[in-house]
């Protein structure tokens, strides 16, 4: 019989994680992250199971799954309403 683990995604409201649930014993995992609706992605912090990982032409892999896989994501973003009335006001004072 095949084995499952669980895929759990923690982390910033404003990126959109792309990734499956569960994975089977041996498989691959891809997941790839793009930022939400009205933000702009500046810089963002990816842990595989506490591990920093980086993104291959944006793409995240986990080769050879053997255990359940735990991914949290720190985003960085910029919303452009924020940005604009700081500027409003800064011009105010």
């Amino acid at each position: 019989t095949l084995i499952a683990y669980d895929v759990n995604v923690t982390g910033d409201e404003n990126c959109d994680v792309n990734v499956v649930k569960t994975i089977q014993y041996g498989e691959d995992l891809t997941f790839t992250i793009s930022s939400n609706t009205g933000y702009t992605l500046k810089e963002m912090i990816v842990k595989v199971n506490d591990v920093i990982v980086e993104a291959t032409n944006g793409v995240y892999s986990v080769n050879d799954v053997t255990s359940n896989i735990n991914i949290k994501i720190t985003c960085f973003t910029s919303d452009l309403k924020f940005n604009l009335n700081l500027t409003q006001r800064i011009c105010q004072i």
